[in-house]
């Protein structure tokens, strides 16, 4: 990822592309910032680079699934697609729903809970990156979209963070970068909550706020990108309405 964006930096569209499909052959939620490095190439240097880019992607990850074995693939992503880590926004409300309402065992219900997750981070992440396709990088816009899944998927572990910070750092000025280290550095304690202590009560203390505080706390995060994003991108739709009549008289 941090290849692709410096590639997209130096206009260099398909080898950009190239490297968000080796990023996406690696882990497959990286699609969601090789979509905004994407987009920020067709909003800052024009549609032809950015339709270059998305073929190379596209097109190396076809043939990257295909020689590894086609829809076969996809069986471990199907298999974990009800899985949930502990820190996860969406951990209480799918075991409270189990318990209270259809019982422990529920897979259907995890499986459910875990679509809406993907549906929840797609959304958001689209306002997030939509309201940084007019930066003079990429930078932010691919960690923001990898930044939204670690806060709003249903399974993150502490090592994904790898996935952001390096492409932040190009960024390190911004309270994107520091949302991300600060995650980075919760998610740390949080699993890893007792080495060389067998004290008990701490492994308590941190597992009540791995699994009742973090989550709120990356509620609250994400409410504040999105309404952050939300007045970032106001102006820009007012001032193209604005722009609209006499774009039209200028056609007529």
């Amino acid at each position: 990822l941090l290849g692709a964006v410096v590639m997209a930096l130096e206009r260099r569209p398909s080898l950009a592309g190239f490297l968000l499909a080796m990023a996406v052959l690696v882990k497959v939620a990286a699609v969601l910032p090789a979509v905004a490095v994407i987009a920020w190439l067709v909003a800052r240097q024009g549609w032809r680079p950015g339709a270059r880019a998305a073929f190379v992607a596209a097109g190396t990850t076809v043939v990257g699934y295909a020689l590894a074995g086609g829809t076969a693939v996809l069986g471990p992503l199907q298999d974990a697609s009800a899985y949930r880590s502990k820190a996860s926004l969406w951990s209480f409300p799918v075991s409270w729903t189990e318990r209270q309402l259809f019982g422990v065992g529920a897979s259907a219900v995890a499986h459910a809970l875990s679509v809406a997750a993907v549906g929840v981070v797609v959304v958001i992440a689209a306002v997030v990156v939509a309201a940084r396709l007019g930066d003079v990088d990429p930078a932010v816009a691919a960690g923001a979209a990898g930044m939204i899944y670690l806060l709003g998927a249903a399974y993150v572990l502490p090592w994904y963070a790898g996935w952001t910070i390096p492409v932040l750092a190009l960024a390190w000025r911004s309270r994107l970068a520091l949302l991300a280290a600060a995650q980075a550095a919760v998610y740390a304690v949080i699993y890893v909550d007792r080495p060389g202590d067998p004290s008990a009560v701490l492994h308590h203390l941190v597992g009540t706020v791995a699994t009742h505080v973090v989550p709120v706390g990356e509620a609250v995060a994400l409410i504040a990108l999105v309404v952050v994003s939300a007045r970032r991108i106001r102006p820009m739709l007012g001032g193209a309405a604005r722009a609209l009549p006499a774009h039209v008289e200028a056609l007529a």
